[in-house]
């Protein structure tokens, strides 16, 4: 029997910075899609939590990815190979020192695309070594639905996504 979600679920992601906060820091997630469960993720929509100060320097930013691949060295480009969603917070300071974001920041994907890798990775990169976000976990969930898939159509996501299984 074919397995087909009619309803969202949802997959909670995580990272905390390092003490640096300008070196990467990631968290691996296993996600129990895959070729061998024949499963895959149809994804919907990203929610992102950012609940950290802001740093208060005009211009600094942090980023945050999710992706397939794992154990990266540097913060990967949208338009690398395994990027499901990334998102810049960019530091927007007025005379009045303030600047404030709606919370959460949510990134829905019309029509949803369809991932099948057994784990992703959440990373998280300052641009500066900034004390407001030393150590701070980041969050996020994804919104998905599950598909059967067959292995032709596995080896067909896995050219696309790159998996690190």
């Amino acid at each position: 029997m074919a397995l087909k979600d009619d309803y969202l679920n949802w997959f909670p992601v995580s990272v905390t910075s390092n003490a640096d906060s300008s070196t990467i820091a990631s968290t691996n997630h296993n996600t129990n899609a895959g070729a061998s469960e024949k499963i895959a993720w149809r994804i919907h929509k990203i929610e992102w939590h950012c609940d950290v100060n802001l740093s208060g320097v005009d211009g600094q930013y942090f980023d945050l990815v999710i992706c397939t691949r794992r154990g990266l060295s540097s913060i990967p480009s949208l338009t690398d190979m395994g990027v499901i969603g990334r998102y810049r917070m960019y530091e927007r300071e007025g005379a009045a020192g303030y600047a404030f974001w709606q919370q959460p920041i949510v990134h829905d994907y019309l029509p949803p695309f369809v991932m099948a890798g057994a784990n992703i990775t959440m990373y998280w990169k300052g641009s500066a070594n900034d004390s407001n976000w030393q150590s701070k976990e980041l969050r996020a969930r994804i919104g998905y639905t599950m598909i059967s898939i067959s292995g032709d159509v596995w080896q067909e996501l896995f050219q696309t996504w790159n998996f690190s299984n």
